[in-house]
């Protein structure tokens, strides 16, 4: 069994970094910073730097809640997946029976990875945006904060996000993470215990 776990880990870091880079520009291009930080230097426009340090102060912190929320997305949903392949094909080989989910099925179940990573993760970040501009968009530029200030600032997007999405509704992951469940007719065994376990609040 040691020896399964230390598959599993390796299997869910390996598909983990594979999509990392791909989740990490998502949110870079959904919420640009480093463009704006050019205009900002090119105009010379008090109301333009204004609007600008406006839009890069919402960006940036859409970048923070975008990056910790779908990673931590992409990693149960990796996780879960792992575990379960794990789980259906040790016992397989201990009943010594032929296998229902031979490599096509296990590589199609993996695709719904894909499937958050290019269409779940943009209505979380839509999600996460709306929440960040109803916490950050009344705060002044001229404001001023300590480490206390900011604290709260962050623990306060958290829990409205959460509050609103995460603890009201139990299908909430599941949609986010499973955007297309009738694509996958083949393997529906697999996404109905994938869903039954999101839909259960283990995460």
């Amino acid at each position: 069994m040691s020896y399964n776990f230390d598959v599993s880990q390796r299997t869910s870091v390996t598909l983990a970094d594979k999509f990392f880079d791909k989740v990490k520009d998502t949110i870079s291009q959904r919420f640009p910073t480093e463009a704006l930080k050019v205009q900002l230097s090119e105009t010379n426009s008090p109301e333009e730097k204004v609007a600008i340090w406006e839009e890069i102060k919402l960006n940036a912190f859409c970048q923070c809640f975008g990056l910790v929320y779908s990673f931590g997305f992409l990693w149960s949903l990796i996780k879960t997946q792992v575990s379960l392949l794990a789980g259906i094909l040790y016992r397989e080989s201990s009943e010594e029976s032929s296998s229902n989910f031979g490599k096509d099925k296990q590589e199609q179940y993996l695709l719904v990875i894909e499937d958050f990573v290019s269409e779940g993760i943009n209505r979380l970040l839509t999600d996460i945006s709306e929440v960040v501009v109803e916490n950050i968009q009344p705060l002044a530029l001229s404001d001023s904060f300590n480490v206390s200030g900011m604290k709260s600032i962050f623990v306060g997007i958290k829990e409205r996000f959460e509050f609103r999405h995460l603890f009201t509704s139990s299908q909430y992951f599941t949609s986010i993470i499973l955007p297309k469940q009738l694509r996958y007719i083949e393997i529906q065994v697999l996404i109905d215990e994938t869903k039954n376990i999101f839909d259960g609040n283990v995460y």
